[in-house]
């Protein structure tokens, strides 16, 4: 602000141009910047339009080679069941589609991944379903925690539960949270029993485990061979001599 005095009139200057020049400023960076984000969202649309047409429209993205692999066993070659898949839009070819053709035609497989080598190529990748533990001498759970209502029995572990209901391993209270366990240690493991809530492990070198539903088994292989009883349901481990 200026202040002056002509006469008998006080004057009181107010100085505004540098605010001029900087609204001026700041409206040629807003307007510069609106031209670019406009021009940067017809360049995005003309890029996506081009693509759309080009996957719906070109050979280029028609599936001419199908591969499948079992992951867990290298040895098998599959028959190539999938070849119905060429000829189709590599982008139409959902993972979850082929889950569900596995899960309906080849119960004995999983899908462990869906593999896409643009512009043309598909590799399917599934694995054989292993069977793990035996229940009740009617279900079988696979090494995936998938469960079958057939009788397997062998190289399994044998398991008896008083639930007779078992539509899927959750059925049974800390089946899930034992089961990786009880497949790190399956070559130690004769016999399995489930009921009032606590798990009974018997081992191969006639050892009896006692666990509580909910809690993990570890390190039976460590156990000394005096021990015969291990009860794991309390904070204190207790080691009961035959």
């Amino acid at each position: 602000m200026k202040y002056s005095k002509v006469q008998h009139t006080e004057i009181l200057h107010r100085k505004i141009r540098k605010d001029k020049k900087a609204k001026k400023r700041i409206r040629g960076y807003i307007s510069k910047i609106t031209i670019r984000i406009v021009l940067s969202l017809i360049l995005f649309t003309a890029i996506y339009i081009t693509l759309i047409i080009i996957k719906n429209k070109s050979d280029v993205f028609i599936v001419k080679n199908v591969k499948t692999i079992v992951f867990n066993d290298r040895n098998i070659v599959p028959s190539n069941d999938f070849s119905f898949l060429k000829g189709e839009n590599i982008f139409d070819i959902s993972e979850s589609f082929i889950d569900s053709i596995v899960h309906v035609s080849y119960s004995d497989y999983g899908l462990k991944a869906l593999i896409k080598n643009y512009p043309s190529e598909i590799k399917i990748i599934i694995y054989k379903k292993i069977p793990v533990i035996n229940i009740n001498n009617k279900f079988t759970v696979y090494q995936d925690f998938s469960i079958k209502k057939v009788n397997m029995s062998t190289n399994v572990i044998t398991m008896n539960s008083d639930i007779n209901s078992i539509q899927t391993g959750f059925d049974i209270p800390g089946f899930a949270t034992l089961f990786h366990s009880l497949i790190k240690y399956k070559k130690n493991i004769k016999s399995i029993r489930f009921s009032k809530n606590l798990y009974t492990i018997y081992t191969k070198d006639n050892k009896r485990i006692i666990i509580r539903a909910g809690n993990i088994l570890s390190d039976i292989d460590r156990i000394p061979e005096k021990y015969k009883k291990i009860d794991l349901r309390f904070n204190d481990l207790i080691l009961v001599k035959k």
